[in-house]
C-alpha cells in the first residue's frame, strides 16, 4: 500500500453504491488509471468537485488492486465548456476517442498534452469547434501511428505538394493516375495539403496557430474525418455533433 500523487483529467465516471463514483483519470505518471471516490456524489462532499473535464492533482491510496481518491486539488475546471451544450458535446467526443483507444496504466503523454490543448481551446471560445475537432483529430491519428502521407502518392511515390488537387484517402494523398476508388476518397487542394502538414508535423503546443478559409477548412475537415476511419471503434458522442 502506498500513497501517489498523480496530475490529469477525469475522462470518465460511473455511479457506485448510492453515492460513490468510480473514476477514470488520464494522468501524466500512470496513463489512464480507475481511482475510486467514496461519496463523490453528494452535493457536499469534498470529492463532488471531481467531475467530468476537471483538471487536477489527485492524492491516491494505492493497493494491488484499486486506488481511491484521498485529495484533490483543482488546476482547471473549464468551467465555460461545462456551461455550453456545443462545447460538452465537442468535449465528450474527444474525452470518449481517448477512454475507448487507452489502456489501463500505459503512458500516454502525448496524448494528455493535445487533449489539454483542445479543451483549452475549446474553452477561451478563440476558435470554431469544428476547426479544433479537426484539428484533433489529425493529430490523434497521427500520434496513434496513422500519420497520413501527405507530401508523395501513397501507390506511385510522385511529389503533390505543387498539385492543385489531390484524393486524400486514410492513408493519405493519391494522384489522379493512381485513383481508383473515388468514392472512399475527397479531393483538396494543396493549400489544405499544406495544414495537414502543419499539423501532424507541429509541436502540440502550435497546433493551432494557423487559419483557414471556409473552402479550405470544409476540406479539412473531410480529411480529417477520412483519416479516423483508421481508428476502428464505436464512438457514440459522435452522432451529437
Amino acid at each position: 500500500m502506498a500513497i501517489e500523487k498523480v496530475r490529469g483529467i477525469v475522462i470518465n465516471e460511473y455511479k457506485s453504491k448510492e453515492s460513490d463514483k468510480v473514476l477514470i483519470l488520464f494522468t501524466k505518471e500512470m496513463g489512464k488509471i480507475s481511482a475510486y471516490a467514496k461519496g463523490a456524489r453528494k452535493p457536499k462532499s469534498k470529492y463532488a468537485i471531481a467531475q467530468l473535464f476537471t483538471y487536477a492533482d489527485f492524492v491516491l491510496f494505492a493497493s494491488k488492486d484499486f486506488h481511491s481518491v484521498t485529495q484533490i486539488d483543482i488546476i482547471e475546471n473549464f468551467n465555460k465548456i461545462r456551461n455550453d451544450y456545443e462545447l460538452i458535446c465537442y468535449s465528450n467526443y474527444f474525452l470518449e476517442i481517448i477512454d475507448k483507444t487507452s489502456f489501463e496504466n500505459s503512458l500516454e503523454e502525448d496524448i494528455l498534452l493535445l487533449l489539454l490543448k483542445v479543451l483549452s481551446a475549446l474553452n477561451s471560445g478563440k476558435y470554431k469547434s469544428d476547426f479544433i475537432r479537426a484539428v484533433f483529430e489529425l493529430k490523434f491519428a497521427s500520434i496513434s501511428g496513422y500519420e497520413p502521407e501527405v507530401i508523395n502518392c501513397t501507390i506511385c511515390g510522385i511529389s503533390l505538394l505543387e498539385s492543385e488537387k489531390n484524393h486524400f484517402s486514410k492513408e493519405g494523398c493519391i494522384c489522379t493516375n493512381c485513383m481508383k476508388n473515388p468514392h472512399e476518397t475527397a479531393i483538396i487542394s494543396y493549400s489544405t495539403l499544406y495544414a495537414i502538414k502543419y499539423v501532424i508535423s507541429s509541436d502540440v503546443k502550435n497546433i493551432l496557430n494557423f487559419k483557414l478559409d471556409d473552402k479550405v477548412l470544409e476540406e479539412f475537415k473531410k480529411a480529417s474525418e477520412i483519416v479516423m476511419k483508421n481508428i476502428d471503434i464505436e464512438i457514440k458522442s459522435r452522432a451529437f455533433l
